[in-house]
């Protein structure tokens, strides 16, 4: 899957691949606001839904970096798409808080990959969960004073501390 960038005579550039079916991934991001968490739903770009909306069916999946995947439903509302029904349990699952950025690439056929940074900017660092998104298993992690804590991660920070020779205050 190689892509190649064509420079043309007027400045511009043209992306080609390899393979007549692929084209280059399409990104775009969300800060998240108050607004959005209190709405529970995710509204997708403007210019993103004028180029893709019509591809766009019932339910996208979300593709996390440890590869695990999140069907969510897509709402419809005249010239604006959202990220609805199931989008809240993404949101709790990740412990997505007001600050975080969201980097979506879109991989076509209603797919997505998205990178979730918090408000340090660096891309958060999720472990590799033992179930997957569907069995509503709850998991509390310690994203550096962003998410929230609970009593595995106390243990884990005790014995990184008892490592690195540090004292508990």
């Amino acid at each position: 899957m190689a892509f190649k960038r064509e420079v043309k005579p007027s400045g511009g550039c043209n992306w080609r691949s390899d393979s007549p079916n692929e084209r280059p991934l399409v990104h775009f991001f969300k800060i998240i606001l108050p607004c959005i968490l209190d709405y529970k739903k995710l509204r997708i770009p403007n210019k993103f839904v004028r180029r893709y909306g019509e591809e766009l069916s019932g339910v996208a999946k979300v593709i996390v970096p440890s590869g695990h995947a999140w069907e969510i439903g897509l709402t419809k509302d005249q010239s604006n798409i959202w990220f609805d029904e199931g989008w809240q349990k993404f949101v709790e699952h990740h412990s997505i808080r007001f600050g975080y950025l969201l980097v979506f690439a879109y991989r076509g056929c209603c797919n997505f990959s998205v990178l979730i940074f918090d408000m340090s900017g660096c891309e958060i660092q999720y472990p590799c969960p033992s179930v997957g998104p569907t069995s509503a298993k709850k998991t509390n992690y310690d994203l550096n004073g962003f998410g929230r804590k609970g009593k595995s991660s106390e243990r884990h920070n005790a014995s990184a501390e008892q490592n690195l020779g540090m004292k508990r205050r």
